[in-house]
């Protein structure tokens, strides 16, 4: 592997653009300590000695010079606000090896390519004060679009690169145009998983190199670290994540965009014992927040005065478990070890939303312990790593719920928020696939490679190994969230939808049936192969050969309608 620089903060000349702030108070815990001196223009220079004992010092302005209070400032556990002359300062242990601004809704930062820069690497000893300056620039935010992707997963193998700038990158960049065409500003968040540990140096490919392909995205992008991001060959958790703080940004920190409240969290505490520095470890890790995350959270959280404003958290690592399906309902329960703990600090806000990956598909559940709690999990950018689109394979981009590779997209006018998920290489408005379960059938035939793994496919087929008769159409609702309405209905008479939980047949035949096809027993880890999944509905025809018509309408009121002849033919090409 090659080795990784290390360098401070620089101010390039790349602009973000942002929008009318949240409002602060100032919590228990905020120091305020009266500046004994003008601070020093040039930033990370010694301060000198401080008389106050200060160690991270600096100025928050406009470009112009023109002093900017009431700027949240943290060094990662102690937050503060910068005074009338736009100054702050902090005595801190510097643990956290770095100091960042809370950008405000009204404020952008600099871009260093499409990272936001709004914080600064630490590079004096502990008890030497340094000079840290930040210049935020005026913008208008109140109408913007968030697109969240996750688990890209780029590591130089499966014709990922290929695909991620034939496929992917034009697709995002068509819809960022379309977006600033409309008058919105564009951002961009990504929950972790930019690389793959695995084959840092095996493939040359590090997350510096991911991420640098990310940068080809044209919107800022705030990155999560995934499990996958931290150094393999290091059995540490913080150490093995400097090279994502060093490079990319804090492990955890806070933003505004217009009204509403980002927070951007680290759920991986990487293990990894029996790592040295020519060997991976067992790259193991835990679901949990650390104890400095969560202090941090208090103090950041207790700086927004209105908790009706909308507050939305990220992270790699889901909070609350895929659903399971009990009767027509869908159930969940607590995925992060101490979920309970963030639960308790996000009590007091009502209207939370919460985002994650890492398990390449698509849920939305409801926290059934904190009322007004609602989590996202995205599917993954890479589909199932990239697999099913690699040359002599399917020629699509599935993941492995059967919902097509793609990203949520948030958009914020005001308070309002309105969440959906765009699939790559399709119009925003195609929300589900329709299948004719009459003309689904995985056997033998799906399998053109040696005769042993032929006899192999009843083992991946599942339920569509056997023929069916009854008429039944089934329905996969990528991004189902609740109180959406599905309605079916043959020929204009309504009929009897329920929900069950299923896999997807398209991925089977496009992940281990190709996978069959070239002589390969499919991966059986949970990334790649084909997972049973809740945004499933059935119905059930009274002919074979009627027209279907499947109905949709969201949260926000607007409807989505596909219409379907039957019989409809099932192949890896279909819609």
């Amino acid at each position: 592997m090659k080795n990784i620089a290390i360098t401070p903060f620089v101010v390039l000349s790349g602009l973000l653009f942002g929008s009318s702030s949240c409002s602060h108070t100032t919590p228990p815990d905020i120091m305020e300590i009266p500046s004994n001196e003008e601070t020093p223009e040039k930033p990370g220079e010694s301060a000198g000695e401080q008389t106050d004992g200060a160690t991270i010092i600096g100025k928050v302005t406009t470009p112009e010079g023109t002093p900017i209070a009431d700027i949240v400032v943290s060094d990662g556990i102690k937050v503060t606000l910068t005074d009338k002359n736009g100054e702050y300062r902090i005595i801190s242990d510097k643990s956290c090896d770095c100091v960042f601004v809370s950008l405000p809704g009204n404020y952008t930062a600099e871009l260093n390519n499409n990272l936001p820069q709004f914080y600064q690497t630490l590079t004096l000893p502990p008890k030497q004060a340094e000079i840290h300056n930040f210049k935020l620039y005026p913008a208008d935010n109140y109408s913007s679009t968030i697109i969240i992707h996750a688990d890209q997963h780029l590591a130089n193998r499966t014709e990922d690169l290929k695909q991620f700038n034939s496929k992917v990158l034009p697709d995002i960049n068509g819809f960022i145009a379309n977006e600033k065409v409309s008058g919105r500003n564009v951002y961009s968040i990504s929950l972790g998983d930019s690389s793959w540990d695995q084959f840092w140096k095996s493939n040359s490919f590090d997350l510096t190199d991911a991420v640098k392909c990310l940068q080809n995205i044209n919107s800022p992008i705030f990155h999560s670290i995934g499990n996958h991001d931290n150094n393999p060959y290091i059995a540490d958790d913080w150490k093995s994540s400097a090279i994502f703080r060093m490079n990319v940004a804090p492990s955890y920190y806070s933003f505004n965009i217009g009204e509403v409240h980002f927070v951007i969290l680290d759920n991986v505490i990487y293990n990894n014992p029996g790592a040295t520095a020519s060997e991976m470890g067992e790259r193991s890790y835990d679901r949990a927040l650390t104890e400095n995350q969560l202090e941090w959270l208090k103090a950041d959280l207790s700086t927004i005065s209105d908790k009706t404003s909308p507050l939305v958290i990220c992270a790699h690592v889901p909070f609350y478990a895929e659903p399971s399906l009990s009767g027509q309902n869908i159930t969940t329960k607590r995925n992060m070890l101490n979920t309970d703990k963030l639960e308790e600090i996000i009590s007091s806000f009502t209207n939370v939303t919460l985002f994650s990956g890492h398990y390449h598909r698509n849920f939305t559940v409801e926290s059934p312990y904190l009322q007004g709690v609602t989590e996202h999990n995205v599917a993954s950018l890479s589909g199932s790593l990239w697999w099913t689109g690699k040359s002599g394979y399917a020629g699509n981009h599935l993941c492995t719920d059967g919902t097509p590779g793609g990203y949520g997209v948030l958009r914020l006018d005001g308070k309002k928020l309105n969440y959906s998920y765009k699939c790559i290489g399709f119009d925003e408005n195609y929300q589900f696939r329709v299948y004719d379960l009459n003309k689904v059938r995985i056997d033998e035939s799906c399998v053109s490679g040696n005769t042993q793994y032929k006899k192999l496919v009843k083992d991946y087929a599942d339920i569509y190994y056997q023929v069916s008769n009854n008429n039944e159409v089934l329905v996969n609702l990528f991004s189902w969230q609740p109180g959406w309405k599905i309605e079916i209905e043959e020929e204009g008479v309504p009929l009897y939808t329920s929900r069950v939980r299923t896999k997807d047949p398209l991925h089977i035949l496009s992940y281990e049936c190709q996978r069959l096809s070239h002589n390969a027993v499919p991966t059986a880890t949970s990334t790649f192969s084909t997972q049973y999944s809740t945004h499933f509905f059935k119905a059930r025809a009274s002919k074979p050969d009627t027209r279907v018509t499947v109905k949709v309408t969201d949260n926000f009121g607007k409807i989505y309608i596909q219409t379907i002849d039957r019989p409809k033919n099932f192949s890896v090409k279909m819609n």
